[in-house]
């Protein structure tokens, strides 16, 4: 029977690594060297052909899993497209986009109907820049608004 140190250079490996390897080879510990040598090229091609212990099995099953789960939350969000549940980011961008447009144009364009609304009804002559500096003010504001917002949600994210 040889001795740990003689198999674990035999087999090119440290002592340490040898007892780790030792238990999962089920063979008893009088074995000869042969055995040992038999037994772990066994264990190697059961590694290499996906049999290849507890950590590897459970490894192998939780990705398996995780594939599986992914593969499901694709197949359902596809659904939910089909079905006219979800709508594609650049689409929501677009409408997004044009509907602020358009409330940016009616409230600048609300200066000239302001003043004359303001005129007819009262008989007060406002000039159409007292009103568009509180619009512009208005939108600056907003703009500003959106800015620190998307500044903020950066910053969460980069955290």
């Amino acid at each position: 029977m040889a001795t740990q140190i003689e198999i674990a250079n035999h087999l090119d490996m440290s002592v340490t690594r040898l007892k780790e390897v030792l238990p999962k080879l089920s063979i008893a510990e009088s074995s000869d060297i042969d055995a040992v040598r038999i037994a772990y090229i066994n264990h190697l091609r059961n590694m290499a052909a996906g049999r290849g212990g507890e950590n590897h099995q459970e490894r192998l099953a939780k990705a398996k899993s995780r594939e599986s789960e992914l593969k499901g939350d694709k197949l359902e969000m596809e659904m939910a497209r089909d079905a006219g549940l979800l709508v594609p980011a650049d689409e929501v961008e677009k409408e997004w986009a044009s509907l602020i447009t358009a409330a940016r144009a009616e409230l600048l364009a609300m200066s000239a109907k302001l003043k004359d609304d303001i005129k007819a009804q009262f008989d007060i002559d406002v000039p159409e820049e007292f009103i568009k500096q509180y619009v512009n003010a208005a939108l600056e504001h907003l703009a500003d608004s959106h800015q620190k917002d998307a500044e903020e949600d950066l910053e969460a994210i980069a955290q």
